[in-house]
């Protein structure tokens, strides 16, 4: 996009901790970069985890003050809202492009509108969400990231606190669309009490 470029992947890490077992972590990565003199550098990056993780990798601070709320999405955030809180997952599927991809925290990475419609099925069935925008970058013709908050508490518990990126197109229909999404969530349980969203 000009002076910017969004990129989106994968990562695994694997490691022999001291008196320890080996093990491998891995999950996936959303990167905006700014073009400069020097090359490409990296603005921003936003990483979470494939697979629910044990309290031990969960560790240190949640900013417990929030940033302003700069965030033009309100429109795109309210559906988000309103089809998860409502288990209406074909609804939040249609928020989605076709060739969408969808990275959310503890999951595999999914591909596709169909296949995220799949997968939120079972998802937010008995759970409810709240978004917070922080702030959207216009990166020219028609595309814009959005990055904020999210908390999502579920029946009986099992309450999480998080991030989100998106990278939206606005098409000639005038709809914007969801391309691409990376969230990544701790249980409340994990993060320290007086952090708050």
């Amino acid at each position: 996009f000009g002076d910017t470029a969004m990129a989106i992947g994968s990562y695994t890490i694997s490691v022999t901790p001291a008196d320890g077992e080996a093990m491998e972590v891995g999950g996936y990565w959303m990167a905006s970069y700014g073009r400069t003199p020097a090359g490409w550098r990296s603005l921003g990056l936003i990483t979470n985890y494939d697979r629910q993780m044990s309290a031990e990798h969960l560790q240190g601070p949640v900013s417990s003050e929030p940033p302003p709320d700069e965030s033009t999405m309100d429109e795109l955030l309210t559906a988000y809202e309103n089809a998860w809180n409502s288990g209406n997952a074909q609804a939040f599927g249609d928020l989605f492009a076709e060739d969408a991809r969808a990275a959310f925290s503890n999951l595999p990475a999914l591909e596709g509108r169909e296949a995220i419609v799949s997968a939120m099925e079972r998802r937010i069935e008995g759970s409810r969400i709240a978004l917070q925008g922080v702030q959207t970058v216009d990166l020219g013709g028609g595309w814009q990231v959005d990055g904020g908050l999210h908390e999502t508490t579920r029946e009986g518990g099992d309450d999480s606190r998080g991030h989100y990126w998106v990278l939206t197109h606005t098409g000639e229909d005038g709809k914007t669309r969801i391309q691409w999404v990376l969230s990544n969530a701790r249980p409340l349980s994990a993060i320290p009490s007086g952090d708050s969203m």
